[in-house]
């Protein structure tokens, strides 16, 4: 029955020598030399497999092509029996290409008992040997596994493996293998950089594709290896080296802060000095100081030493000039940009007000403000009021003096608005200006005061916003009244909705201070009491609030103090 079975094999592959069909005792095998790659690469038990040989047999003039797993009589059965490598084709590696004459199916009729179906592994072995005899001089491999009773795949897998630098500002690398099959394999991968594992293995995901991160890495080249090690024996393992990648010196991020040594606003013809501070301070590299976007000549690439760039910047005529500084790095040094600093160049103060009293009450009483004296009785404001021609100090911006050529006296400048946190309003805030009380009226009388704004206006009066955004919290600095206290206002806010009213803020006459009786009755701001007799300062601050839509430019108000 063997015989049988064998010369029936013998048939089926085509061999003609009938002394072939003896059966002796198989040798061990020798080595293995290679792998097979067998097609088709996914199939049944109906399927001719075709095996290829990754290489030529390097000695003997035969071959011969065995199965082994479940079910096979023995653990080494051919599929092809003994044959001649001349009778093969040569494929693209130089290998042999040998086609099974018959199908699994008819190969698993020919075993005892008949395999009528199959489970798990079979491994194909191509044998390079002598035409008579025993002796064998190597052998290439390969499998299949079927996921059912019919159904294979393949398990030959192969890898391929790549290594970069994670990114420019780290030393470490990303490390990604894809591992191929019939089928995606699963199994996991260890890689290597320099021959020395990273971390432990890594699951193989969905698509066939793992990876990781490794550790910091020198500055340098460093080769990369993967190795797949199959989760069951449905696969093969594989390897891939990819050579090498290089690790370049970590960029570093940095930060450009621009400042300027003058505020608004400036005089044109006043040089402003730009700085650029650099973070890190080590950071090498130029600097690019510009104005609304356009480079300022002369500062096209200004060197960094110590961690600074400086530019001389002289305005020569009026302009909203919004400065930045753009750094460009060299070496390892990211490039970076600085935020806006805002500067208005202009002849006139950025924003103004006069303070002026009306006193009614006959005798001596005096109200000075910061200096400048208005006795009573006294008419209507004066003549020539407010600033003329602007700042007089220049670079500062600070107003020295109205230019009011009746009462010359110090205004109260207030910073340019800034939008609030509502984004719908600009807001800004000062003091006023020291405002002494001296009352030596005989027989004593109270006193109040009070004050009352106009709008606010341009020079010339082209444009205007309600003077009801302006309020106040007036304070007593110091007073030396005796018997009597001398009470501050309540704060009064300026109007701050959408819509500015007529009468909201100071655009009404509201109380700053008044004399209260220590003994007597109580004064209030419209019916004061006491004695105001001596010297009383004033103080407080100042909150504006400005419309959004107003007109950019320079404006003024007249802050009326009327002391009764």
């Amino acid at each position: 029955m063997r015989i049988k079975k064998q010369a029936a094999l013998l048939a089926v592959a085509g061999l003609a020598t009938a002394g072939l069909a003896t059966i002796t005792a198989a040798p061990a095998q020798a080595a293995v030399i290679g792998s097979l790659a067998l097609t088709p690469t996914t199939g049944n038990a109906t399927s001719l497999v075709t095996a290829n040989s990754s290489g030529a047999c390097d000695n003997g003039t035969n071959i011969k092509m065995t199965v082994a797993g479940t079910g096979v009589q023995s653990a080494s059965e051919n599929i092809v029996g003994n044959s001649p490598i001349s009778a093969y084709s040569t494929n693209g590696s130089g290998g042999i290409t040998v086609p099974s004459a018959y199908n699994l199916t008819d190969f698993g009729n020919l075993q005892s008992p008949a395999l009528t179906s199959y489970n798990g592994r079979y491994d194909f072995t191509l044998v390079c040997k002598a035409a008579v005899g025993a002796t064998t001089y190597g052998t290439f491999t390969g499998g299949i596994y079927f996921t059912s009773s019919t159904a294979y795949h393949t398990t030959k897998t192969s890898t391929v493996v790549s290594g970069a630098q994670t990114s420019p500002t780290t030393n470490t690398a990303s490390l990604s293998a894809t591992v191929s099959g019939s089928v995606t394999p699963v199994g996991t991968v260890q890689f290597q950089v320099d021959g020395t594992n990273v971390g432990t293995p890594v699951a193989v995901n969905g698509s066939g594709v793992a990876t990781t991160v490794t550790g910091a890495l020198s500055v340098a080249s460093h080769t990369v290896d993967a190795t797949f090690i199959p989760a069951t024996t449905e696969f093969d393992g594989s390897s891939a080296t990819q050579g090498s990648f290089v690790t370049a010196t970590p960029f570093i991020s940095t930060t450009t802060t621009l400042t300027a040594d003058k505020a608004s606003p400036v005089t044109p013809g006043t040089a402003i000095t730009l700085t650029a501070a650099l973070t890190p301070s080590g950071a090498t590299g130029t600097v690019a100081f510009k104005d609304n976007g356009s480079t300022i000549s002369g500062c096209s690439a200004v060197s960094v030493s110590a961690g600074q760039a400086q530019c001389v910047y002289t305005p020569a005529a009026e302009e909203n000039a919004v400065f930045t500084a753009a750094f460009t790095g060299s070496g390892q040094y990211y490039d970076s940009t600085s935020g806006n600093v805002a500067i208005t160049v202009s002849n006139k103060p950025a924003a103004t007000e006069d303070i002026v009293t009306k006193v009614t009450a006959q005798g001596a009483l005096v109200i000075s403000v910061n200096g400048c004296s208005y006795p009573t009785p006294r008419g209507s404001a004066p003549t020539g009021d407010g600033p003329a021609t602007g700042p007089l100090s220049g670079a500062s911006g600070t107003v020295s003096s109205t230019n009011n050529t009746s009462n010359p006296c110090n205004d109260v400048v207030l910073p340019s608005p800034t939008l609030d946190g509502s984004g719908q309003l600009l807001t800004t805030s000062g003091s006023l200006k020291p405002i002494t009380i001296t009352d030596t009226r005989t027989p004593d009388s109270p006193w109040a005061f009070t004050g009352q704004v106009d709008d606010f206006a341009t020079f010339g009066g082209a444009n205007t916003f309600k003077g009801s955004g302006l309020g106040w919290s007036p304070s007593v600095t110091s007073t030396n009244v005796n018997g009597t206290t001398v009470v501050a206002g309540p704060t009064v806010a300026g109007d701050s909705g959408l819509v500015f009213t007529s009468n909201g803020g100071l655009k009404t006459a509201r109380a700053f201070a008044y004399t209260s009786s220590q003994t007597g009755t109580a004064g209030t701001a419209s019916s004061p009491t006491g004695s105001g007799l001596g010297s009383t300062v004033l103080g407080g601050t100042l909150t504006l609030n400005v419309p959004t839509n107003t007109v950019p430019g320079v404006y003024l108000a007249h802050l009326t103090l009327t002391a009764i």
